[in-house]
């Protein structure tokens, strides 16, 4: 058997800064003592977050004060090497990578806790899956196929990512200044393509108008003015006035039609004149005024004064009030066009407002007719102020036509105010056009590989039903994985408890007697019983772990201290069940058995080493692994083989032999029944009962050095001492005088 070579490197785990071995080993049965504290369960749950990296919370592995911790397992045979690495940072899932096609299983006070303690110690039934068989089948033709599409495939997908990057880099321009933390930008992923995610988008504009129009954005002039609002108000307050003095019929004064007639033409004139005529003097000429000039302006100033002339200066105001509204109106026209002409201006550099416009209020074209006949009704209610008119229809008309205009300028101006905001800050509208960038080259790439990613997808799918088909045909054989969890527990706890225990499969429940344990398991087993049922279901799941036959030839056992509370003969059951591991009838694994069992029991240690369990024996202390020399572990053996030999007179008795005999049975004392002191164990062996005292005396008085002037003892009481010992030795553990024999 080539000799293999055992790394294993460890920092910042536990108590652990840095552990650095390289070790040889005839075989990958191996063992590790250290004593309690040193850190050896630590080692154990490395390897089993191994197992399940996500559901363990890694952090705690860490040492204090450590972010990040890591352990590195090589296996070397001198022609194929083996790498597994596990990386633990803190708040973060572990990475794991290996080259070693090895399953582990791992059994250590965890296992116990989460997998059978937590659930009182009755099993968790819910298992599914199957274990697979091979059977001999000629597939040379379909793996052949098999492999031709799995070229095939990869060379699409390929050519498939090398298209969708092209697409991608084209968003790099420097020139388009995409920030790649755009989400739009982030999202072109290969992956996203491929499973032809739209994302919900939508853009009518193609990648190049938008190009265009982006190149044009950054054109913007930085002193264009602002686009001015629309202003549609009218003042037509006074048509209520005005409404109400001509449904009014006044009287006519007395003076003269003729003079009227006169005088209306020119009213205002004359008004004004007057206002202005001081010291009888005329304000233009500075004449005199003669007696007729007097007589006449007193005419003037009393017809003034009349009603008739007061209505008839009070419609030429309204007269001149109709024109202005007619005015504003053309005014709000004009402004309102030049605003259009703003605003399309300022537009075309603004890709947002492309398809924007705002509309050219009225002119007062469409009023022509109510202004004519406005002014019209007026004059003819100057020449006959008692006539009873009305403009209502014509004041409808004004207050609709301005309703109109007032609804389109508020609508223009909402329009107005936003183009102005986007062109006085462009940041917003520089990144909607590069969002849009992004869209609208994604859609196109999307669009362009849709018949790609379905001949993928198809071929996908012709892979899968080809290596169905294959597995199918290997597979033909295969095993619940709970019925083979089952047998193998019930083989398990038989070979410890002999019937005491069984299981009932149906309830998923130990079973003591008749009694079904489902709710009070914990409460009737004991400390030592409790520890052997969550080694047998430990041993049992190896099967969950199991897809295929051939991953049995790949199981790692990795076990931590499983005579914890154990009676001594439950410990040699532990050792010749693991050295029986790879039996078919159990686990079908074959000649390279691998498991590293953990303990801080040197007699358990020494156990595996006697019996041959191990091949390779080490030593962990202070983060420091070293091989186990013989020497340090096989002392209750060279004792019992003296003392074996003493009883059967091949060799002489001396005054070591009483020290020898306490070794042993303080030995047997800690295996088998720790909790009990030296003298209260040796006091409850029924085989000493009735040389208690001699025996007492024998290990207590002369293993202790105490000053004789004469022997205590004779040779044929240390020999009546000695095979009373192996009676002991044989009664409870017979196996360990058969092999004492074999090797003597």
């Amino acid at each position: 058997m080539a000799e293999l070579t055992i790394g294993l490197k460890i920092e910042n785990i536990g108590p652990h800064a840095k552990i650095d071995f390289t070790g040889k080993t005839s075989s990958l049965k191996t063992a590790m003592y250290a004593n309690n504290g040193s850190g050896k369960t630590f080692i154990s749950r490395l390897f089993r977050l191994i197992e399940n990296p996500i559901s363990q919370n890694s952090d705690k592995l860490l040492s204090f004060t450590k972010d990040e911790g890591k352990m590195k397992f090589e296996i070397s045979d001198g022609t194929n090497n083996g790498t597994l690495e596990l990386n633990i940072n803190k708040g973060i899932t572990p990475t794991i990578s290996s080259s070693l096609p090895l399953i582990f299983h791992v059994f250590n006070s965890d296992y116990v806790h989460d997998n059978i303690e937590d659930l009182g110690y009755k099993p968790d039934g819910n298992i599914e899956g199957y274990i697979l068989s091979k059977v001999q089948i000629d597939l040379t033709k379909e793996k052949k196929e098999l492999d031709e599409k799995n070229e095939t495939l990869k060379t699409k997908k390929q050519e498939f990512e090398l298209r969708v990057n092209t697409q991608k880099i084209i968003l790099d321009d420097k020139d388009l200044a995409i920030n790649k933390g755009t989400t739009e930008y982030k999202n072109f992923k290969i992956e996203n393509i491929f499973s032809k995610n739209d994302f919900g988008y939508s853009e009518s504009k193609s990648f190049e108008e938008l190009k265009k129009e982006n190149t044009i954005l950054n054109t913007l002039p930085d002193d264009l003015p602002n686009v001015a609002v629309n202003n549609a108000n009218v003042v037509t307050d006074f048509f209520d006035n005005l409404e109400q003095t001509l449904k009014h019929s006044y009287s006519k004064s007395h003076f003269a039609e003729e003079f009227k007639t006169k005088i209306k033409s020119k009213q205002g004139f004359i008004e004004s004149g007057l206002k202005i005529t001081t010291e009888n003097k005329c304000p233009f000429c500075e004449q005199t005024f003669d007696q007729n000039a007097l007589e006449l302006i007193d005419t003037y100033t009393k017809y003034l004064a009349d009603e008739e002339a007061k209505i008839i200066s009070q419609i030429d105001t309204f007269i001149k009030r109709v024109d202005e509204v007619k005015q504003q109106i053309d005014n709000n026209y004009k402004n309102s066009l030049k605003s259009k002409t703003d605003f399309d201006d300022v537009k075309k550099y603004l890709p947002s407002f492309k398809e924007q416009n705002i509309e050219l209020l009225q002119d007062s074209g469409s009023l022509e007719n109510d202004f004519i006949a406005i002014v019209s009704i007026l004059n003819d209610t100057k020449n006959d102020i008692s006539k009873e008119l009305s403009i209502e229809v014509h004041i409808k008309n004004i207050e609709a036509f301005k309703k109109t205009n007032s609804d389109m300028a508020i609508k223009n101006n909402k329009n107005i105010d936003e183009l102005n905001k986007a062109k006085n800050n462009t940041n917003n509208e520089k990144l909607n056009i590069k969002k849009r960038l992004c869209k609208a080259q994604y859609l196109k790439t999307l669009q362009s590989e849709i018949k790609n990613i379905d001949e993928i997808v198809a071929l996908q799918k012709e892979i899968q039903n080809l290596e169905k088909d294959i597995s199918d045909k290997e597979n033909q054989a295969k095993a619940l994985k709970k019925d083979k969890v089952i047998e193998a527990f019930e083989e398990f706890l038989n070979v410890f408890f002999a019937g005491k225990y069984t299981f009932d499969k149906d309830n998923f429940c130990l079973k003591f007697d008749t009694h079904n344990l489902i709710s009070n398991a914990s409460d009737v087993l004991s400390d030592g019983e409790k520890s052997i049922v969550a080694f047998c279901f430990f041993l049992a799941e190896t099967h969950k772990k199991i897809n295929k036959k051939d991953d049995y030839k790949k199981l790692f056992f990795v076990i931590d201290d499983p005579i914890s509370s154990l009676d001594f003969h439950y410990v040699y059951s532990v050792a010749q069940i693991i050295r029986r591991l790879n039996d078919d009838s159990r686990f079908p694994i074959g000649d390279k058995l691998r498991f590293l069992v953990l303990t801080h029991n040197i007699e358990f240690m020494s156990i595996l080493i006697r019996n041959r369990i191990v091949n390779g024996q080490f030593i962990l202390e202070k983060s420091e692994i070293k091989k186990l020399q013989k020497e340090l572990i096989m002392p209750y053996e060279e004792h019992l083989r003296d003392i074996y030999e003493v009883s059967e007179g091949t060799k002489t008795p001396s005054h070591t032999i009483p020290n020898l005999i306490r070794h042993i049975l303080e030995t047997i004392n800690k295996f088998e029944k720790p909790n009990l002191d030296f003298i209260t164990y040796c006091e409850n062996i029924e085989l000493l009962k009735d040389d208690n005292e001699f025996l007492y005396a024998l290990i207590h008085d002369n293993s202790h050095g105490n000053y004789r002037n004469q022997m205590a003892t004779t040779p044929d009481m240390i020999i009546k001492g000695c095979k009373k010992v192996i009676e002991v030795i044989s009664s409870k553990f017979d196996g360990q005088i058969e092999v004492m024999k074999k090797n003597l």
